[in-house]
C-alpha cells in the first residue's frame, strides 16, 4: 500500500550566524567556598602570592597552598623546589596559554577558554597536572560537542588517557557514522585506535554501514597503517567482517585480493556458516544496516536512522513521500512494520500511531530503515529461559517495554501494562512462537487481569 503524501513541514528558521560565545568549563560541584573566594580576589590582585611558575617566558603568581592543594603534580615542586631554591618554577610540558586556564580552574572551579579547539590541550594538561576535576569537566565539555569528523580521534584520545564518558560518547557516535568517522583525514585518524578498540568497533551489531565492505577495507586500511601490526591482529579483525554479506561484484573482487587470498581459512568458515544455516556473528545482519526492499517484511521490526538530516532528506527525495515534523520523533527509535510498499519508491508504513508522541502511522524509504535485534545481553531473558512459576521482572522503561510489546503481534499494549514497568511476577504461561509469556498480574499493583509481555521486555530480578 503507498504511503498518503504528507503535508510537508514548514522550514525551520534559520539559525542566524553571530560570533561564537565564549567557552566556559565548570566543575560539577561549584559549592560555594568563602575561603577559595578570598584566595582568589588576593590571586588577582597578586596579594600574597608566594610563589612563582614560569612557562614560555611568561611568568605566573600563585599561592602555594592552592597548587599544593589543587595538583600533586605541582605540590611536589612547590613544597620540595621551593625549599631548595628561590627562582621561580619552569614548567616546560605545557604551553602558557593552557597553564594560564588551569591556574584559573583551579583558583575559581572553572574557567573560560576562546575556543573548542583549547580543550585538548587543556585536557593533557590536566591529565598531567593531576587535576581530576579539570579533567571531568573538559571530558565532558568535549564529548558534548562531538561530531563525526572528530569522534574517533576522541576515541583514540580517550583510550590513551582512559576516559569512560568521553569513550562512551564517541563510540556511540562513530558506530552511527562509521563511514563518515574512518573518512578524516583521508583515513589518517585510524591509526589513533588500537587493535583492541577497532575490534570492539567492528564486532557490533550496532553499527552503520552502507556494505560489510566498508569493515574489510577498514582492515585493509588499518593493518596499512599499523605495519607492525601481529598477524594474530589482522585474523582477529577479519573475523568480524560478514562476509557471506557482501554484494556479488564485491566477492568476486575478494578472490584477487591479497588480504582475502592470505585468510582463505577464515572466510570459507563464515560460507560455511550460512549455507548451514547457522546465526554467527559472521552471518547475520548488523542492526545497524540498511534494509533492502526484500528484506522488508509486515510484523517484523526495524529502527528508523539515527541521522535526522539524512532521514529528513531522503524522505523528502522519495516519490511519493514527504516529511512532515512529526517524523522527527521516529529518527533513531524501532518500530514494527505495517505494510512494505513499492508502487512510490521503496519503503514501509510503520507503526508508529500513538508511540512517542507521534498521532499517526508515517511512511519511511527503505534507505532510512535499518535492521534491528533485540539486545540479549545483560539480564535480558529469552523464551527458552523461561519456566512457568519463576519469577522476572518487567523492565522499567517504558518506551522499550511498549515497542517490545506492539512488535510481537499477538500482544497489542494496554495502558494498564504500565503498572507493571519495574516490578516482579510469577510466570504463568509461555509463548515460545511468539516469544512472549503471561504474568500473573491480576489483583497486583492495581490490574485487573493477568497481562502477556513480549520476552524483549522481561529480565532476571535483581
Amino acid at each position: 500500500m503507498a504511503p498518503k503524501k504528507r503535508q510537508r513541514a514548514s522550514p525551520a528558521a534559520s539559525a542566524s550566524a553571530g560570533t561564537p560565545e565564549v567557552l566556559t568549563v565548570k566543575a560539577t560541584d561549584t559549592s560555594a567556598d568563602s575561603l577559595r573566594e578570598a584566595l582568589t580576589k588576593m590571586w588577582r590582585s597578586d596579594t600574597l602570592c608566594d610563589v612563582e611558575i614560569k612557562i614560555e617566558g611568561r611568568s605566573f603568581s600563585a599561592h602555594r597552598v592552592i597548587l599544593a592543594a589543587e595538583s600533586p603534580y605541582l605540590s611536589a615542586l612547590v613544597t620540595t623546589t621551593m625549599k631548595e631554591r628561590s627562582g621561580p618554577i619552569e614548567l616546560k610540558e605545557i604551553g602558557a596559554s593552557t597553564f594560564a586556564s588551569a591556574l584559573e580552574f583551579m583558583y575559581l572551579h572553572e574557567c573560560k577558554l576562546a575556543s573548542q579547539d583549547e580543550l585538548q590541550p587543556l585536557l593533557h594538561a590536566a591529565s598531567l597536572l593531576r587535576l581530576p576535576l579539570l579533567e571531568a569537566a573538559v571530558e565532558t565539555a568535549i564529548a558534548q560537542r562531538l561530531d563525526p569528523s572528530s569522534a574517533l580521534q576522541a576515541l583514540g584520545l580517550a583510550e590513551h588517557l582512559s576516559l569512560p564518558v568521553l569513550a562512551s560518547a564517541a563510540t556511540k557516535i562513530v558506530l552511527a557514522h562509521f563511514e563518515e568517522a574512518m573518512a578524516v583525514q583521508g583515513g589518517a585518524v585510524l591509526a589513533t585506535l588500537s587493535a583492541d578498540k577497532l575490534d570492539e568497533l567492528l564486532s557490533a551489531d550496532q553499527l552503520v554501514i552502507s556494505d560489510e565492505w566498508v569493515v574489510f577495507e577498514t582492515v585493509k586500511g588499518w593493518l596499512k597503517q599499523t605495519s607492525a601490526a601481529p598477524a594474530e591482529a589482522a585474523r582477529r579483525l577479519l573475523g568480524h567482517v560478514r562476509f557471506p554479506r557482501l554484494a556479488k561484484e564485491r566477492q568476486l573482487q575478494l578472490e584477487t585480493d591479497e588480504l582475502a587470498l592470505q585468510h582463505l581459512g577464515l572466510i570459507a568458515k563464515a560460507y560455511r556458516e550460512a549455507l548451514n544455516g547457522e546465526d554467527t556473528p559472521r552471518t547475520r545482519a548488523r542492526s545497524g544496516s540498511v534494509l533492502t526492499f526484500k528484506e522488508l517484511k509486515a510484523g517484523m521490526t526495524v529502527q528508523v536512522m539515527g541521522d535526522l538530516k539524512k532521514v529528513k532528506a531522503a524522505c523528502e527525495a522519495a516519490v511519493g513521500l514527504d516529511w512532515n515534523s512529526g517524523m522527527e520523533r521516529a529518527v533513531g527509535k524501532t518500530f514494527v512494520v505495517d505494510e512494505p510498499f513499492d508502487d512510490a519508491g521503496e519503503g514501509a508504513t510503520l507503526r508508529t500511531d500513538d508511540l512517542f508522541g507521534m498521532t499517526m502511522d508515517f511512511s519511511f524509504p527503505c534507505t532510512t530503515l535499518l535492521h534491528w535485534r533485540p539486545a540479549r545481553s545483560g539480564l535480558a531473558l529469552t523464551s527458552n529461559e523461561l519456566k512457568v512459576g519463576m519469577a522476572v521482572q518487567v523492565m522499567g522503561d517504558l518506551e522499550k517495554v511498549k515497542v517490545a510489546c506492539m512488535a510481537t503481534l499477538h500482544i497489542g499494549w494496554d495502558d494498564e501494562m504500565e503498572k507493571a514497568l519495574g516490578r516482579k511476577f510469577v510466570v504463568k504461561d509461555i509463548w515460545r512462537t511468539h516469544e512472549s509469556a503471561t504474568l500473573g498480574t491480576e489483583d497486583k499493583f492495581g490490574m485487573s487481569c493477568d497481562f502477556t509481555f513480549a520476552c524483549a521486555a522481561l529480565q532476571h530480578p535483581p
